[in-house]
């Protein structure tokens, strides 16, 4: 069965999620993903946590990594529920066989769905956790632990350096846009040259 939808397709089922986790703090389900907010300032987990991860080994707080495994289980469930079509590449002879290639195919369905609205990091008291999805369905997250006060300043940095490379791309624009208008002015003014040397 071919998954003919776009995840943007799928916003009712994070809906949902918030709705029966009873929590509004673990999701965004407008403007970009939460994650993009924090890709360039936190280092991704080293490789020796990421081989921890894949064979589910816990790699920091426990009672995050269960908020994590907790989120997922309920997106893929509601996936069920609703029918929700997943793309299987490979297929079973058997009907238990392919039941079994759906569920693996869904739940990787539902930990993308998750990268997409789920917010990453999670205040709790001075710490802040920043979970790591895992590269494997059968994985367990990294869970990145620091204080509360370092988190909001990486974050005021980052937006500091983004102010200042929004001004610099504005000034060079005016620049260009001074060139562009003397282009404009020396062809308008050749072009009447021209004109006026044709005439005579």
């Amino acid at each position: 069965m071919r998954a003919n939808w776009k995840y943007s397709d799928l916003l009712f089922i994070i809906e949902e999620t918030i709705k029966n986790l009873e929590t509004s703090d673990r999701f965004r389900t407008f403007g970009c993903p939460p994650r993009l907010a924090i890709a360039h300032t936190f280092c991704a987990p080293d490789e020796s946590a990421m081989d921890l991860s894949d064979r589910g080994i816990l790699c920091g707080s426990e009672k995050i990594a269960a908020e994590y495994k907790e989120e997922i289980s309920q997106i893929e469930h509601l996936m069920y529920v609703h029918k929700i079509p997943v793309q299987t590449k490979r297929k079973s002879n058997t009907e238990v066989g392919q039941r079994f290639l759906n569920a693996i195919n869904r739940r990787a369905y539902a930990m993308n769905l998750w990268e997409i609205y789920g917010i990453p990091w999670r205040f709790k008291g001075e710490n802040t956790y920043i979970i790591h999805p895992p590269r494997d369905i059968n994985g367990s997250p990294v869970i990145q632990e620091m204080k509360t006060f370092d988190f909001i300043s990486k974050q005021l940095n980052r937006l500091s350096d983004a102010e200042c490379e929004v001004s610099k791309l504005k000034e060079r624009w005016s620049f260009l846009k001074t060139v562009l208008f003397l282009v404009i002015i020396g062809i308008g003014i050749c072009f009447l040259f021209y004109i006026n040397h044709a005439i005579h």
